[in-house]
C-alpha cells in the first residue's frame, strides 16, 4: 500500500511563502457539478491562493447552481467554458482540437491536471500532443461500477491503462480506489493517494433547518444528498425506510438532489405508501439542511470519496454507509456509524433502526464525527496535490 500513497511531509501552513517549482497549472473538467465540480473549485481557487496562474477549462452542459455561483465568486482564477460532451460522441475529436488549440494559445503549463472520465480522456490527450505533463484524478474510476458488464470494465480498463501511459500521475481520493486502479494494470508507482478535504463550513442552527423541512421535534430525520441515479441507489434508502417505518412510525427520509430517477423514486414512494415520511427537497444547498439530520445514509453502490461524507463529518452527524469506495476512510463502524457489507434494504434498515432506537448512541457517533473532520481540510488536500505536482515536473525533468 505504501507504494500507492501520497508521498508528502505533511501539511505546508505557510503555503504563500513557498518557493514552488510550479508556476501554471491548467484544470480541465467535463464534470462541473456536484462533487466534481466542488473539488474542481476547491483545487482552482486554493491554488491561485499559493500564488500559482491557474486557467480552469470546464463544460457548461453540467454545470449545477452550486458550481455557478460559487464559479462567479472564485477570483484569481481564468475560467474558460468549452463544450464536451459527457458519453463517447463522433464528434469528440472536434471537442478534442478545441481544447488542444486553448491549452496552446493560454499555454504553456507546467502541469495539465485532468478531472473525471471525459476531461481526464480529452486534456490526457491533449497534454500529450502538446509535450506537457498531465495528472488525472478519476474521482471514482468508471471501472468500481459493480453494474459494468465484464465486456465494458474490459473496454474501459484498456482505455485507461493506456491513458495512463501517457500521463505522470493518476489520483486516487481514497486507498480502495488507488488498489482498484492499480488493479487495471496501471504502474502503482504512477498511482497517488490524496483525500479529498473542505474549507470550514458554515451551518444554520438545527432548530432553523428542521423547520424549513417542516419535521416535528419527534420525527427521526434520514439524510440523503446526491443525484438520483443508479451509481446513488436512493431506491434501497426508500426500501429501507419502508422496513423503519413498522418499528419507528415518525422516520423521516429527506433526499437532497435530482436526477433520472426521480420519477421512479416517486412511484416507489406512493407504492409503499410513504408520501408522509420522505421530502424531496430538489437542488438545494445541502450545507443548509444537514444540521436538521439525525443520521446521514449513504447507500451507494460505488464511490471514491463523496464530498456529502465530508460535510457530513463537518455537521457532526452519525452516518450510515455501505461499504464502497472511500467510506472507510471516513466511517469507523462502531466509532462515528455504521457499515452496512450488503445491498439489502433490510440490512440498512437495521443499521438506522439501532441509531433510531438509541439517542445516546447517535450522540456519541456525532462527537467522533466532528473529530473525524479536522482531518479533511481543504488545505492538506491541496498542499499534497502540488506535492503530486512538483514530484511529475521533477520526473518529466530527469527523463530530459
Amino acid at each position: 500500500m505504501t507504494a500507492l500513497m501520497s508521498q508528502t511531509g505533511g501539511v505546508l501552513t505557510a503555503h504563500h511563502r513557498v518557493e514552488r517549482n510550479v508556476k501554471r497549472v491548467c484544470l480541465v473538467t467535463e464534470a462541473a457539478g456536484a462533487g466534481v465540480g466542488r473539488h474542481f473549485l476547491d483545487l482552482a481557487v486554493g491554488l491561485a491562493e499559493r500564488d500559482i496562474d491557474v486557467m480552469a477549462i470546464y463544460s457548461p452542459s453540467r454545470c449545477d447552481v452550486s458550481f455557478i455561483e460559487r464559479r462567479k465568486k472564485a477570483s484569481g482564477v481564468r475560467f474558460v467554458e468549452l463544450h464536451m460532451r459527457r458519453a463517447v460522441h463522433p464528434l469528440d475529436a472536434v471537442d478534442l482540437l478545441k481544447l488542444t488549440c486553448c491549452i496552446r494559445r493560454h499555454g504553456p503549463f507546467d502541469v495539465i491536471h485532468c478531472h473525471s472520465s471525459k476531461g481526464g480522456a480529452l486534456g490526457r490527450v491533449s497534454a500529450a500532443l502538446l509535450g506537457s505533463p498531465s495528472i488525472y484524478t478519476p474521482h471514482a474510476i468508471v471501472t468500481l461500477d459493480p453494474t459494468l458488464s465484464s465486456r465494458k470494465r474490459r473496454l474501459y480498463g484498456g482505455i485507461e491503462c493506456w491513458l495512463a501511459r501517457r500521463s505522470e500521475a493518476v489520483i486516487a481520493v481514497s486507498p480502495d480506489e488507488a488498489e482498484h486502479i492499480a488493479s487495471l494494470g496501471i504502474a502503482k508507482q504512477k498511482v497517488r493517494v490524496v483525500l479529498n478535504g473542505v474549507a470550514p463550513l458554515d451551518f444554520p442552527s438545527r432548530d432553523l433547518a428542521r423547520q424549513q423541512l417542516g419535521l416535528r421535534p419527534d420525527n427521526f430525520c434520514i439524510g440523503f444528498v446526491g443525484r438520483l441515479t443508479a451509481q446513488k441507489a436512493p431506491e434501497l434508502l426508500v426500501a429501507a425506510l419502508a422496513e423503519l417505518r413498522q418499528q419507528h412510525p415518525l422516520a423521516v427520509a429527506v433526499f437532497v438532489g435530482s436526477g433520472p430517477l426521480y420519477q421512479p423514486l416517486v412511484e416507489q414512494i406512493d407504492r409503499l405508501g410513504l408520501a408522509q415520511n420522505v421530502r424531496i427537497v430538489g437542488d438545494t444547498v445541502a450545507t443548509n439542511v444537514m444540521p436538521a439530520f439525525d443520521v446521514f445514509c449513504l447507500p451507494s453502490r460505488y464511490e471514491g470519496l463523496p464530498y456529502v461524507l465530508l460535510e457530513a463529518l463537518s455537521a457532526g452527524l452519525p452516518i450510515v454507509a455501505r461499504r464502497v469506495g472511500g467510506v472507510g476512510a471516513c466511517v469507523e463502524h462502531g466509532v462515528n456509524g455504521l457499515i452496512v457489507e450488503s445491498e439489502s434494504p433490510a440490512d440498512i434498515a437495521e443499521a438506522l433502526g439501532c441509531l433510531a432506537s438509541d439517542g445516546s448512541l447517535g450522540r456519541q457517533f456525532a462527537r467522533h464525527s466532528s473529530t473525524k473532520a479536522i482531518s479533511f481540510s481543504a488545505e492538506r488536500m491541496i498542499d499534497e496535490t502540488l506535492a503530486v505536482y512538483e514530484s511529475a515536473m521533477a520526473g518529466v525533468a530527469g527523463r530530459q
